[in-house]
């Protein structure tokens, strides 16, 4: 990985509070668009430049780079459609900041996302603060909504908005995603879950773990894949500046390992599935930082890819800007062949405290506890099992302690028969 600024990541948390946004508009490829997505966000009581550039980097995106006459009107009729994006007299109006910044030293203008610098809009008389006005916004005058240059007005009092730019949908599907057998898949749920800031490898680890799943293992290019595509790549879920970070999955480097060596041994999934498989930005992982022995979702930077989510993977130490997670559930506490979130999600599962785990897994001795030979039902082979059991510790063919107290007697034949029927499905 590059070095990054961490500095920027906090200022994430700081706009939260005072910023609304419009919701994402695709720039459709079929409508002669990009297919990037636009949003207008308003920030009361007003943001600067720099702190805007920082919160579009936590949104996965960059301030918006306008370089055509269709992609300006584009932008312009979602900021004129957007309430308190621009504030002042009606014939004159501040409005968001977008993407632009005048090079230092140079009587040249660049785009915060790289691209070439060609087409502007600037309105008459502008750009007219030279070095002093370094950053642009949309103003908004009788007639027209066009650019001006603007100083870095500090926090509080600065422009009332900003508009982002993403390469990818802004946010996915709330929730755990299913890849199915019938799609080439092995069953599990996967999730994207966003933190407020930057979080690290290790409290991400034991959050998945608290919410019944645990840290995504990716052990196959189909698996890389599919969890990418259908649930990692949605821009909330990463921190662009340079380079776009991902989020953490459950790869880590055991430095006690025997195949130790830095920057490419050691290599643990946190189930103990076999490291087999690797999915590597090219000239990663390379320990260009102390202590990188973590794995994330990596979007390298090029003339032509910036702020771009992509499936590569690199190292990066616990610090880094890393403000999401990819949660694997895959477990299957009732032993019903079934991953257990599935089972909650359409309902045959009760999960009262939210965690993701079956209640009757995490209250009773399972989810059909007097079902001891496992027939799917409670009858009378499991009565027989109990009585015929009646006074050992029950280890024999069937475990018919129910209550793991060390006896079969009255409680576990009470279990067997209050739990008479067919096993909850």
């Amino acid at each position: 990985m590059r070095a990054v600024t961490l500095a920027c990541v906090s200022v994430v948390g700081l706009l939260a509070g005072g910023a609304s946004a419009q919701d994402a508009v695709q720039w459709r490829v079929e409508d002669g668009g990009n297919g990037h997505w636009y949003s207008v966000v308003v920030a009361s009581p007003g943001v600067s430049w720099t702190s805007a550039k920082a919160t579009a980097s936590g949104r996965g995106g960059y301030l918006a780079s306008l370089r055509s006459t269709a992609e300006s009107n584009f932008v312009k009729t979602l900021a004129a459609a957007t309430p308190g994006a621009f504030v002042g007299e009606p014939s004159y109006q501040v409005g968001p900041w977008i993407g632009a910044s005048r090079v230092p030293g140079a009587n040249l203008w660049q785009w915060m996302g790289g691209e070439s610098w060609s087409f502007t809009n600037w309105c008459a008389g502008e750009p007219n603060g030279g070095s002093g006005e370094p950053y642009v916004h949309l103003s908004r005058t009788a007639t027209s909504i066009c650019w001006n240059d603007r100083e870095n007005v500090a926090f509080g009092v600065g422009n009332p908005s900003f508009v982002v730019e993403t390469h990818t949908r802004p946010a996915g599907l709330a929730g755990p995603v299913w890849w199915p057998q019938s799609a080439g898949g092995n069953g599990h749920w996967y999730e994207l879950v966003v933190f407020a800031g930057a979080t690290s490898w290790q409290a991400s680890k034991s959050a998945a773990e608290a919410r019944g799943g645990h840290l995504a293992t990716l052990t196959s290019v189909a698996e890389n894949a599919w969890v990418f595509s259908n649930v990692a790549q949605f821009a909330n879920g990463w921190w662009c500046g340079q380079d776009c970070y991902g989020p953490w999955i459950g790869g880590y480097q055991d430095r006690n390992a025997p195949d130790f060596a830095e920057p490419a041994g050691g290599w643990r999934w946190v189930t103990g599935e076999p490291w087999n498989y690797t999915a590597w930005e090219p000239n990663l992982p390379n320990n260009a930082v102390a202590m990188q022995d973590f794995l994330h979702l990596y979007g390298p930077s090029s003339p032509t890819t910036f702020f771009t989510p992509a499936s590569f993977w690199d190292d990066m130490n616990t610090e880094g800007p890393v403000v999401s997670m990819l949660v694997e559930y895959e477990a299957d506490c009732d032993g019903d062949g079934t991953v257990d979130i599935g089972q909650i999600l359409d309902g045959s599962r009760s999960d009262t405290n939210g965690n993701w785990i079956p209640d009757c897994c995490e209250y009773t001795a399972g989810c059909c506890p007097g079902d001891i030979t496992g027939g799917g039902e409670v009858n009378g082979i499991d009565l027989a099992a109990v009585l015929s059991a009646w006074g050992t510790d029950g280890q024999s063919k069937f475990d018919c302690d129910v209550d793991n107290d060390g006896i079969v007697n009255g409680s576990d034949l009470a279990t067997v028969l209050s739990g008479w029927g067919p096993c909850p499905q």
